[in-house]
This record gives structure tokens, sequence and C-alpha cells, in this order.
């Protein structure tokens, strides 16, 4: 007999933003490495991206918005990757060298990778999750 699949809701629920957002805080301390993050980091990104994270899951002109995602988790994640790279460089080579990520860290180096990326011309799929 054949095992009934459970059927996932249409839209993204609050465990699948979480879920994203985990997956951001991941790749944000991979790149970070080995340096300490202050928990007002964890509280900027998911204040800064789960409004944009939820926007793009509920795009009403995605038909299938997990398809979509994984499409574009690698080049996204790989992007926060070098967002928690710089942040750390940025907290080594302040005036004062720091192994403590801030918050002031992790603003200036998103805004320098957002800057260098081109959010609304072939990799708008970046823009998407990361406004």
């Amino acid at each position: 007999m054949a095992k009934k699949q459970k059927s996932l809701p249409l839209g993204p629920t609050k465990d699948d933003i979480d879920d994203a957002l985990g997956l951001f805080l991941m790749a944000f301390g991979q790149g970070v490495g080995p340096q300490h993050v202050r928990h007002e980091v964890v509280r900027a990104i998911n204040t800064r991206f789960r409004a944009s994270l939820t926007a793009a899951f509920s795009d009403p002109a995605i038909t299938d918005w997990r398809a979509t995602w994984k499409a574009d988790a690698a080049s996204v994640l790989s992007m926060m990757t070098a967002v928690g790279r710089m942040s750390g460089l940025i907290a080594m080579s302040s005036k004062r060298p720091r192994s403590v990520v801030k918050a002031k860290d992790f603003n200036t180096a998103l805004e320098a990778v957002k800057t260098e990326h081109d959010f609304e011309g072939p990799r708008r799929s970046l823009g998407k999750y990361c406004q």
C-alpha cells in the first residue's frame, strides 16, 4: 500500500522564514570564521531580512516559491558569506582592532556588498531576498 504524502502549505510559514534566516546566519558565520559575533548582529540580520524574505517567498508572481528559493539560495547564501567575511575584516581593521563583530560592521559590509552587486539587473534574485 502506497504511503500518502503529506501536502505542503502553498505559502511560506513562519518556520520557513525562520529556516531561511537560519541559513543566512549560518552563511554569515562561515564568512566571519573564528571571530565572535555579538547578539546585536543576529538581531540586525533578522530585522534587515525577515520582511524581504517574507515578501520574496509570498510573491504572487511566483508559482512555486520553494523551487525559486532552491534555485537562488546558493547565490544568496554566498553573498551572505561575503558579508560575514567583510564584517570580520572591518572589525579587525578598525582603529582599535577587534575580534568581535558588531552590528555596525555588518551594516557597513552589507551596503558595500550590495553596492558591488547589480541588484536591479541580472542579479535581481539577490535583491529580492536582501532589501
